[in-house]
């Protein structure tokens, strides 16, 4: 009996392990994404003049060709 209960133990043990690693990946993977979206929304802030400035050009450059369609 006590080496039957103890490779269950033993096999109990492994599968807690693997569990706690498969989460530690996930939880690691999740870290990695909050971080890149952290810097991209840094990177974003940063921009924001450069970036609003291009859209602006971009509206007036959609503005001219719609004046060019309706002539």
């Amino acid at each position: 009996m006590f080496i039957v209960d103890f490779f269950k133990t033993m096999s109990a043990v492994k599968k807690a392990n693997n569990f706690v690693k498969e989460h530690e990946n996930t939880i690691n993977t999740v870290k990695g994404l909050i971080a890149k979206a952290q810097n991209a929304v840094t990177w974003l802030e940063n921009h924001k003049a450069a970036i609003e400035i291009k859209i602006a050009k971009v509206k007036e450059d959609i503005a001219k060709l719609k004046g060019f369609i309706n002539k």
